[in-house]
């Protein structure tokens, strides 16, 4: 089913539309389109009053002719400054302190985010934090007394980089807390970015692993919308569409870097992925993912993408309808036929065997105590979805099976 990306960016252009004509949480505005990236500046000084801008990204800041390509822009549109936080790594306390103690002092008008969700994430906290008092633990969710923003964030545009997360389209930003091995979230309507940039060639640059992690997590967050206990007509609706790209583009975005309609599908994968968290919510293989990460510094996609098939398996009876709507999307039917739950199981079993993904986590050797660890702090917002209510004793076993050596 390889189709042109010109019809990749019209379906994209279609989701949109239902989506606003359905009242769904996204941006105020959202360009999708191949090239889209040289636009920016013009985008900025358009929709935000001028001032000095804050760039929060990751290697693409600290890429130097993407860096001159971007101050170009900027420079055209009289931008007075512009500064930069650089991102190393998944958000935590600390790191998105330090840029807010930055920003605090430059006071930029506007906060662009470019990069992986770790640097959207980011980009997405420093705004926050720009215009509210404190420091961004007193926010997460989880807290004792989480405290609420008062006022709405800073402006800010989120440009991802990879096709995976969707953070563009969302409306939190997830924080580590490594002294406690925690992974909390800032959560609040106004954190959904004034714009989301979507121009699929600038994930061409992405390494093959990083493709494949964050291709696992916008499959994994397509799937979980779906099949939550919280799904929506409107949501799954979107979600079955992009879905129907992913088993062919995902392979081709990683053997063929440059090939513009499989990136395409993934960024259109991607954002509309995080248009259903945002909207509907997850399952058990985030709950999970996001307990693992935080004990363990492995890819939040690559977490994703391990557990699903397991997952899936897991919710089968509790979720057997929309299951098969997912997996005859995913092998490219139209409609469920009988047998689509086996036969798209056996599939994602096979295409995962071709794309190297682990079948299980007992590469890990995570420790009993890990395992107890991670039940625990999987029972966060992601886990109210699954349709089968999961216990910490019940996801510690299911655990415990994922990670026995087979004989």
């Amino acid at each position: 089913m390889i189709v042109d990306e010109s019809v990749v960016v019209r379906e994209m252009e279609e989701i949109l539309d239902r989506a606003r004509g359905a009242g769904l949480r996204l941006p105020a505005s959202v360009v999708f389109a191949n090239g889209a990236f040289s636009c920016l500046g013009r985008y900025v000084a358009s929709a935000t009053a001028s001032g000095p801008i804050l760039v929060v990204g990751g290697r693409f800041v600290r890429d130097r002719q993407r860096r001159l390509s971007l101050e170009e822009q900027f420079c055209r549109h009289d931008v007075p400054s512009i500064h930069y936080v650089e991102v190393r790594g998944e958000p935590t306390c600390e790191s998105v302190q330090a840029g807010v103690t930055l920003a605090r002092r430059v006071r930029p008008h506007t906060v662009v985010g470019i990069g992986g969700g770790s640097s959207l994430d980011t980009a997405k906290a420093i705004a926050a934090l720009l215009t509210n008092s404190g420091t961004i633990d007193e926010y997460l969710e989880g807290g004792e007394r989480t405290r609420q923003l008062e006022c709405a964030p800073a402006p800010q545009f989120a440009i991802p980089t990879t096709g995976g997360t969707g953070s563009e389209m969302t409306r939190n930003a997830v924080i580590g807390i490594p002294a406690r091995k925690l992974k909390r979230s800032l959560r609040d309507d106004r954190l959904m970015p004034t714009m989301a940039l979507v121009d699929p060639d600038l994930t061409m640059s992405a390494p093959a692993n990083v493709t494949l992690a964050s291709g696992l997590d916008a499959l994994t967050q397509l799937i979980e919308v779906c099949i939550s206990k919280f799904a929506r007509p409107e949501t799954t609706e979107a979600c079955l569409k992009a879905l129907r790209h992913v088993r062919w583009a995902l392979p081709r975005a990683i053997m063929e870097p440059t090939n513009r309609p499989a990136r395409s599908a993934m960024s259109m994968a991607a954002s509309v992925s995080g248009l259903g968290l945002a909207n509907a919510g997850l399952g058990m293989a985030h709950g999970i993912a996001s307990a693992l990460g935080a004990v363990r510094p492995l890819p939040h996609g690559w977490i994703c993408g391990v557990l699903l098939p397991h997952v899936l398996r897991v919710n089968r009876d509790a979720a057997e309808q929309p299951l098969a709507r997912v997996l005859a999307a995913f092998l490219g039917e139209d409609e469920p036929k009988p047998g689509v739950v086996d036969r798209g199981l056996e599939e994602l079993d096979r295409w995962y065997a071709a794309l190297d993904v682990p079948a299980d986590l007992s590469s890990l050797g995570l420790t009993d105590a890990e395992i107890e660890e991670i039940a625990v702090g999987s029972m966060g917002n992601s886990m109210r979805g699954n349709p089968v209510v999961m216990t910490p004793r019940e996801v510690a076993r299911f655990l415990q099976r994922l990670c026995r050596k087979a004989p």
